[in-house]
């Protein structure tokens, strides 16, 4: 009979593991592309560093990380390492680094002009 109880426990603890590894958290319609995801990394740290995040309280955000997570609930998207690879993304020269700012510069520039008629 102990026997039958440990293999009925063991069998629950696989299925509640099978569901929490193939269970998606957030239910969200959007994902980051896979290959822009560093460039998103490097735009949501600049946003943080500009200080254009505040708490439920009104108050500057002061926890990068924190910052990350919920961006990361929001599109599904594991953002524990971001300041490993913002690291190491600045091995690549300045250009590399900042191409991601210059693509989004030329985009709202071309809004800007197409809103004004140019």
């Amino acid at each position: 009979m102990h026997f039958l109880s440990v293999e009925i426990e063991r069998a629950l603890f696989e299925i509640e593991h099978f569901q929490t590894e193939n269970t998606t958290v957030n239910s969200s319609k959007f994902r980051i592309v896979k290959n822009k995801k560093l460039d998103f990394t490097k735009i949501l740290s600049a946003m943080y560093d500009n200080q254009m995040f505040e708490n439920e309280d009104g108050y500057h955000a002061t926890n990068k990380q924190e910052v990350f997570n919920e961006f990361g609930k929001l599109l599904n998207a594991d953002f524990s390492n971001y300041s490993a690879n913002l690291s190491q993304s600045k091995i690549t020269n300045k250009d590399s680094f900042m191409k991601p700012f210059k693509e989004i510069e030329r985009k709202a520039e071309a809004y800007y002009d197409k809103e004004k008629g140019k």
